[in-house]
């Protein structure tokens, strides 16, 4: 058995955020109840259940079920691949969030695009997320 290369770039896949799906869900439960018992007319009501429930089912599918499948750290650029196998390449910024449960990442890819990208501690593997609050903290060092 070989022991790992050093020189190995950091890389980890994205899981499922279940937390903050369960978040979501739950206050949108408390939202459709508050809507139902008010004393709103009831077409007031259709329409605010009908623009709530679309944007809470597309939130928590994306928390479910993230756009970006892997995040690789090369150098002092952050390669993201999204699940359709789509790689851009990212430079963090200064003013990032670093946390220990939460990384709120700002981010340029080389065209000029500015991004934001949020992760939570689940979703990514223990060494990643350590190499990561590493490279971000000496970042706001310098």
């Amino acid at each position: 058995m070989q022991a790992p290369s050093n020189n190995a770039q950091p890389h980890s896949d994205i899981g499922p955020a279940y937390v903050p799906a369960i978040a979501i869900a739950g206050l949108t439960l408390i939202a459709f109840w508050s809507i139902l018992v008010s004393g709103l007319m009831i077409w007031l009501k259709v329409l605010l259940v009908a623009l709530l429930l679309p944007y809470a089912f597309q939130a928590v599918r994306h928390c479910i079920k993230p756009s970006i499948k892997r995040l690789i750290w090369r150098e002092q650029d952050l390669l993201l691949q999204t699940v359709d196998g789509v790689q851009t390449s990212c430079r963090p910024l200064p003013g990032s969030f670093v946390s220990p449960a939460f990384l709120g990442l700002k981010l340029i890819a080389r065209g000029g695009q500015r991004a934001r990208l949020g992760l939570f501690r689940s979703q990514l593997s223990p060494e990643f997320w350590r190499q990561s609050m590493i490279r971000l903290r000496r970042e706001e060092l310098d």
